[in-house]
């Protein structure tokens, strides 16, 4: 199967766009590739129309204006100044504006607890709608735009994920606590036993001071276990493991091992 390229102009020269469109690429199953002149065009995103029967995404500042308040309006969100009036989408800027998660950065250090989430009990304008799948509906309507517009065929579309899969699973890991006979870590899991009554942290101090004293191997550090079990599912997974920065202040429940040992 040929993939199908689509060419789009903008008239912001910025990475941002690029990201974006990228996105759009691998949500509908087609490729976008960016063009230096308008007449190349066949999709332009600019504040004002193209040429001809191009499709045309208008660009609007606000969706990239942090400070901005926005509102559920006509099903899509959009700045609280236009609510009124049933303006093209911008469906570019709101794509960027809802993944790089925008209006949430907007929230006061005052509602936020001591590590900076968000309070649950807190009410924002941006909860209107926590169903639904603002994103994917914003991909779904930019794609039939293309196909109104003749620049894309649904039946020569590449598959989201192979085989007709209808989703994909991807398998993390927070590597907060690799190695137990760390003299620090064991001392942390007896304290939290001890002053919090922590059972697991209890039990795994006991562990760790049994392979300490007959000489066993660390009961936390199991990456080798992993591997083995991934390669029998014949599946790859990330592992996020800390990186201490001068840059971040210290806190009592950062990880206490080190990458480099």
């Amino acid at each position: 199967m040929k993939t199908q390229k689509i060419y789009y102009y903008s008239e912001f020269n910025s990475h941002v766009v690029e990201w974006v469109f990228r996105f759009f690429s691998s949500a509908i199953g087609c490729t976008f590739c960016a063009v230096k002149e308008l007449s190349q065009a066949a999709v332009v995103y600019a504040k004002a129309p193209g040429q001809g029967k191009q499709l045309h995404i208008p660009f609007r500042d606000e969706y990239y204006d942090q400070g901005q308040r926005f509102c559920l309006y006509d099903g899509y969100w959009v700045p609280e100044t236009t609510r009124v009036a049933a303006l093209p989408i911008d469906y570019v800027g709101l794509v960027f504006r809802l993944l790089t998660l925008m209006d949430e950065l907007n929230v006061p250090e005052a509602q936020r607890d001591p590590l900076g989430n968000l309070q649950l009990d807190l009410q924002i304008p941006r909860l209107a709608f926590c169903d639904r799948p603002m994103v994917d509906e914003v991909v779904q309507a930019f794609k039939q735009e293309l196909i109104a517009h003749q620049l894309l065929r649904e039946e020569d579309l590449l598959p989201r994920w192979p085989d007709g899969k209808r989703y994909a699973v991807v398998i993390t890991h927070d590597t907060d606590g690799p190695c137990l006979l760390e003299p620090r870590e064991l001392a942390k899991a007896g304290a939290k036993g001890l002053l919090r009554r922590d059972g697991m942290e209890a039990r795994a101090f006991l562990a760790g001071v049994y392979r300490l004293a007959t000489g066993g191997s660390d009961p936390y550090f199991n990456f080798s276990q992993w591997a083995a079990c991934e390669q029998s599912l014949g599946a790859r997974s990330a592992f996020y493991v800390y990186m201490r920065s001068k840059r971040v202040p210290d806190h009592r429940h950062n990880p206490l091992y080190r990458v480099s040992k």
